[in-house]
């Protein structure tokens, strides 16, 4: 898939085909349970937020507005922190949906593949992977947020740092899962940018909607992944 136009459209489409093969593959369901819970958690987060106390005249109501803002916002930090921490979890599904696509042969059943070496295994370098990967976002943050701080132009570029950080991070695990080094996946990010730059920001913009963003958690990491599998390459070969 190397058109432009192409993986342009692939990338943007990928969070929804996520979502429908959640939906449709009734074997992902259990792997997607903590993914859910959590991003309904993080929806929980996004409306109190929207629905905070809104700005008042009197130290009072101002001091409470902008405690409960504070208080959310590090919620919501501390969300992220576990998304991070949950990479085991999420690299576990992001498994499953490749057994789906017949990428890779097919496990043991949900419990049994839980109380396997293997998975604990796996879920320790998934985890470790997820910290490497975890400097180059917070980069990529304070970036975004310096030009952050530009009206209009700067708003678009920062949108659109946070959107290549999103990309990569959800695709990230098949990529991890083949021993992949971070140079290396950078490289296969860059030959296939149009599609990492729109799958990330349509997931960044789905992920900012109030009430709902945290509901794609799961169909961002399935979807990441069949993208990952349609783009291919030989990054995608096993060692």
């Amino acid at each position: 898939m190397k058109d432009f136009s192409s993986q342009i459209l692939a990338g943007a489409w990928a969070p929804v085909d996520g979502a429908i093969m959640l939906v449709q593959s009734r074997r992902l369901w259990p792997y997607a349970a903590f993914p859910v819970v959590l991003g309904v958690f993080w929806s929980g987060l996004t409306l109190v937020e929207l629905f905070a106390v809104p700005d008042a005249e009197g130290w009072f109501w101002t001091a409470l507005h902008w405690l409960m803002k504070a208080s959310v916002a590090a919620a919501i930090v501390g969300v992220q922190i576990l998304i991070a921490l949950c990479a085991p979890l999420l690299d576990w599904l992001s498994e499953q949906t490749e057994e789906e696509l017949g990428t890779l042969p097919q496990g043991p059943p949900f419990w049994r593949e839980l109380l396997s070496a293997r998975f604990w295994l796996n879920a320790v370098r998934a985890l470790l992977e997820a910290i490497r990967l975890l400097g180059l976002k917070l980069v990529l943050g304070v970036v975004a947020g310096i030009f952050g701080f530009i009206p209009q132009a700067g708003e678009i570029i920062a949108y659109v740092v946070s959107g290549i950080a999103t990309g990569i991070d959800f695709v990230d695990y098949p990529l991890a899962r083949r021993n992949r080094r971070l140079r290396e996946k950078l490289a296969w990010a860059r030959a296939n940018a149009p599609a990492i730059v729109s799958y990330g920001a349509v997931v960044l913009a789905f992920l900012s909607v109030p009430g709902l963003g945290g509901l794609m958690l799961a169909p961002a990491v399935i979807g990441g992944t069949r993208l990952t599998m349609n783009l291919g390459g030989e990054i995608l070969e096993n060692r």
